[in-house]
């Protein structure tokens, strides 16, 4: 599979999350940020909007298209933050 040209997006369980745009440099980070970009002040968001993620934890998924690449088992709750 061509995973430069592939649809890249981070899906739950109840589906796709959001889609994902751009790209990450090595050992980089992609922020997403839900309504605005003022949750981390100093930090712009690669991208914001997304449905809703549960307070309680859930099952994330990074897709290229339909393969699976990686997932992150949080259904037992969040390693950090709050609603």
């Amino acid at each position: 599979m061509d995973r430069i040209n592939c649809h890249w997006s981070i899906a739950t369980a109840g589906g796709t999350f959001c889609t994902l745009t751009g790209s990450i440099a090595a050992n980089g980070y992609y922020l997403i940020e839900r309504t605005d970009d003022t949750t981390v002040g100093d930090i712009p968001a690669d991208r914001i909007g997304g449905t809703v993620l549960n307070n309680a934890g859930g099952l994330l998924r990074l897709m290229a298209g339909a393969s699976l690449i990686d997932e992150v088992d949080c259904s037992g709750g969040w390693f950090a933050g709050s609603g």
